[in-house]
């Protein structure tokens, strides 16, 4: 089973969120949490230290790390709209 982290500073963006994003994305990491291979669902980044993975959820792209210590978790580092995520 999978496991998704927030950090401190994605945290206090996801609280400035209004509700319906709010459900979607609760709704998606719930899913995610359950399937067996998790990596079809997320897309590898290279040359993108720290980030490791991206999760696409409608207009948002999320900005994941895997934690080197734990196989089944991942830190939510960064998220935004596609065009202003990869900065």
């Amino acid at each position: 089973m999978y496991s998704f982290t927030f950090t401190k500073k994605s945290e206090k963006l996801f609280r400035k969120q209004d509700a319906l994003f709010k459900k979607r994305l609760v709704n998606k990491l719930t899913l995610l949490k359950t399937v067996d291979d998790i990596f079809q669902y997320l897309t590898r980044l290279e040359n993108m230290e720290p980030y490791t993975h991206r999760l696409r959820i409608w207009d948002m792209r999320f900005l994941l790390m895997l934690n080197p210590d734990d196989e089944n978790n991942f830190y939510i580092l960064k998220f935004g709209k596609r065009w202003d995520i990869y900065k």
